[in-house]
């Protein structure tokens, strides 16, 4: 239930795509607790205002974050996977790398959520968004190397696999891709969140289109 009382003419932090914006309280009905519904005005500058009604508890869940002061913090796995698959596409843009972008090339269920196509190499992208702190489950990696595997039988290396995680990845999580590039397998995991810098994503990208398999 919320754990806030809120009056007409309170200003409030609403969630509004992957952040949060400011808004006004201009009414309240229904029960207390989740049953509670919120009228808001909001207005982004520029933009004239629009009037949401709102569950009450997420505003509440909106307001900490606010107070947490985290860029992005307001978001859900769709979102990540939007995002992130944003900015891979700007990162090839940026290297110059001509690719096709494929929103989920296979079902939901083989851990696969995006593929850049280039002329030298296929990128699957597993975007992984946590609310805990660290990733460090090695089945994230088994079954995202298992498509690799399925899909490139012969071994060329014509296609890579790369785990992208909003939490902190686990050294146990980077030994393990480590391991499977050591026998052959393009394989790599990086930690990236809108706001973050794109430095080592766009490492991670370079390495994963360049890798070649030892022979």
């Amino acid at each position: 239930m919320s754990d806030h009382t809120y009056d007409i003419g309170q200003q409030v932090s609403v969630p509004r795509g992957l952040d949060v914006v400011p808004g006004v309280v201009e009414g309240v009905y229904g029960g207390e607790g989740r049953s509670e519904q919120v009228v808001v005005r909001i207005g982004l500058e520029g933009e004239e205002s629009e009037t949401i009604t709102v569950p009450a508890r997420i505003l509440d869940r909106a307001r900490k974050i606010k107070e947490d002061h985290r860029p992005g913090a307001w978001l859900t796995a769709y979102q990540y996977e939007q995002a992130l698959a944003a900015t891979l596409a700007t990162i090839l843009q940026s290297l110059e790398v001509e690719f096709r972008q494929v929103r989920q090339p296979v079902p939901p269920d083989q851990g696969v959520d995006v593929a850049f196509i280039t002329p030298e190499k296929i990128v699957v992208v597993e975007a992984k968004y946590l609310t805990r702190e660290t990733l460090g489950g090695e089945k994230y990696l088994d079954r995202l190397a298992e498509h690799v595997n399925r899909a490139d039988a012969e071994g060329s290396g014509s296609l890579s696999g790369l785990l992208v995680t909003n939490a902190k990845v686990s050294p146990r999580l980077t030994s393990q891709a480590r391991r499977a590039r050591n026998m052959g397998n393009s394989l790599w995991v990086a930690r990236w969140a809108p706001g973050d810098p794109e430095g080592e994503l766009v490492d991670t990208v370079r390495q994963a289109l360049t890798f070649k398999v030892e022979r």
